[in-house]
Protein backbone atom coordinates (compact mmCIF):
# COMPACT_ATOMS: atom_id res chain seq x y z
CA UNK A 1 0.00 0.00 0.00
CA UNK A 2 3.05 2.26 0.32
CA UNK A 3 3.07 3.19 -3.39
CA UNK A 4 -0.61 4.10 -3.23
CA UNK A 5 -0.06 6.23 -0.15
CA UNK A 6 2.76 8.10 -1.92
CA UNK A 7 0.59 8.63 -5.02
CA UNK A 8 -2.27 9.82 -2.80
CA UNK A 9 -0.07 12.23 -0.85
CA UNK A 10 1.18 13.72 -4.13
CA UNK A 11 -2.40 14.09 -5.35
CA UNK A 12 -1.93 11.66 -8.25
CA UNK A 13 -4.51 9.23 -6.87
CA UNK A 14 -7.71 9.93 -4.94
CA UNK A 15 -8.63 6.97 -2.73
CA UNK A 16 -12.13 6.55 -1.33
CA UNK A 17 -12.97 4.81 1.91
CA UNK A 18 -16.20 3.90 3.62
CA UNK A 19 -16.70 2.98 7.24
CA UNK A 20 -16.83 -0.78 6.55
CA UNK A 21 -13.63 -0.70 4.49
CA UNK A 22 -11.77 1.38 7.10
CA UNK A 23 -12.79 -1.06 9.82
CA UNK A 24 -11.66 -3.97 7.64
CA UNK A 25 -8.25 -2.33 7.14
CA UNK A 26 -8.03 -1.71 10.88
CA UNK A 27 -8.85 -5.33 11.65
CA UNK A 28 -6.27 -6.63 9.17
CA UNK A 29 -3.50 -4.37 10.45
CA UNK A 30 -4.13 -5.51 14.02
CA UNK A 31 -3.46 -9.16 13.15
CA UNK A 32 -0.14 -10.47 14.43
CA UNK A 33 0.80 -12.26 11.20
CA UNK A 34 0.28 -9.03 9.20
CA UNK A 35 2.41 -7.10 11.69
CA UNK A 36 5.13 -9.74 11.41
CA UNK A 37 4.92 -9.67 7.61
CA UNK A 38 5.34 -5.88 7.64
CA UNK A 39 7.88 -5.96 10.49
CA UNK A 40 5.78 -3.29 12.21
CA UNK A 41 3.87 -2.90 15.46
CA UNK A 42 0.16 -2.41 15.77
CA UNK A 43 0.79 1.18 16.86
CA UNK A 44 2.91 2.02 13.80
CA UNK A 45 0.44 0.35 11.43
CA UNK A 46 -2.48 2.27 12.99
CA UNK A 47 -0.49 5.50 12.57
CA UNK A 48 0.06 4.58 8.91
CA UNK A 49 -3.65 3.83 8.47
CA UNK A 50 -4.59 7.15 10.07
CA UNK A 51 -2.20 8.96 7.74
CA UNK A 52 -3.57 7.16 4.72
CA UNK A 53 -7.15 7.85 5.83
CA UNK A 54 -6.33 11.56 6.07
CA UNK A 55 -5.88 11.71 2.28
CA UNK A 56 -8.92 9.53 1.53
CA UNK A 57 -12.33 10.87 0.66
CA UNK A 58 -14.92 9.43 3.02
CA UNK A 59 -17.96 8.04 1.23
CA UNK A 60 -21.26 7.13 2.83
CA UNK A 61 -22.38 4.16 0.71
CA UNK A 62 -26.01 3.27 1.35
CA UNK A 63 -27.24 1.93 -1.95
CA UNK A 64 -27.27 -1.69 -0.81
CA UNK A 65 -26.53 -3.04 -4.25
CA UNK A 66 -26.43 -6.80 -4.24
CA UNK A 67 -23.83 -7.92 -6.75
CA UNK A 68 -24.08 -11.42 -5.24
CA UNK A 69 -20.37 -11.94 -4.76
CA UNK A 70 -19.12 -15.29 -3.53
CA UNK A 71 -18.11 -13.59 -0.28
CA UNK A 72 -21.12 -11.57 0.86
CA UNK A 73 -18.78 -9.50 3.05
CA UNK A 74 -17.19 -8.02 -0.12
CA UNK A 75 -20.43 -6.46 -1.39
CA UNK A 76 -19.72 -3.26 0.55
CA UNK A 77 -16.62 -2.68 -1.62
CA UNK A 78 -18.72 -2.58 -4.79
CA UNK A 79 -21.25 -0.35 -3.03
CA UNK A 80 -18.41 2.00 -2.11
CA UNK A 81 -17.09 2.08 -5.70
CA UNK A 82 -20.56 2.89 -7.02
CA UNK A 83 -21.25 5.60 -4.41
CA UNK A 84 -17.82 7.18 -4.97
CA UNK A 85 -18.16 7.03 -8.76
CA UNK A 86 -14.70 5.48 -8.68
CA UNK A 87 -12.78 4.69 -11.82
CA UNK A 88 -11.12 1.62 -10.32
CA UNK A 89 -11.79 -0.95 -7.64
CA UNK A 90 -8.30 -2.02 -6.56
CA UNK A 91 -7.89 -5.53 -5.16
CA UNK A 92 -5.57 -8.50 -5.27
CA UNK A 93 -8.65 -10.73 -5.20
CA UNK A 94 -9.86 -10.37 -8.79
CA UNK A 95 -11.53 -13.77 -8.63
CA UNK A 96 -13.73 -12.56 -5.75
CA UNK A 97 -15.26 -9.93 -8.04
CA UNK A 98 -15.24 -11.83 -11.36
CA UNK A 99 -18.74 -13.29 -11.01
CA UNK A 100 -20.52 -10.19 -9.74
CA UNK A 101 -23.94 -9.73 -11.29
CA UNK A 102 -23.34 -5.98 -11.47
CA UNK A 103 -20.51 -5.42 -13.93
CA UNK A 104 -19.43 -2.60 -16.18
CA UNK A 105 -21.20 0.05 -14.13
CA UNK A 106 -18.55 2.73 -14.15
CA UNK A 107 -15.43 1.19 -12.68
CA UNK A 108 -12.81 -1.36 -13.61
CA UNK A 109 -11.59 -4.05 -11.19
CA UNK A 110 -7.77 -4.10 -11.24
CA UNK A 111 -4.89 -5.33 -9.13
CA UNK A 112 -2.57 -2.80 -7.49
CA UNK A 113 0.15 -3.76 -9.99
CA UNK A 114 -2.20 -3.20 -12.95
CA UNK A 115 -3.17 0.23 -11.64
CA UNK A 116 0.45 1.27 -11.13
CA UNK A 117 1.15 0.28 -14.74
CA UNK A 118 -1.88 2.30 -15.90
CA UNK A 119 -0.63 5.35 -13.97
CA UNK A 120 2.93 5.18 -15.28
CA UNK A 121 3.85 8.27 -17.35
Amino acid sequence: MGNFAALSLRGDLQPFVGNALYLEYQDLLNREHIQALCNQTSVSLMAFLDGFASVCTAVDARYLWRPNLQDEADNHVIELAIAARASYLITNNLSDFANAELRHIGFEVVTPQQLLRLLEP
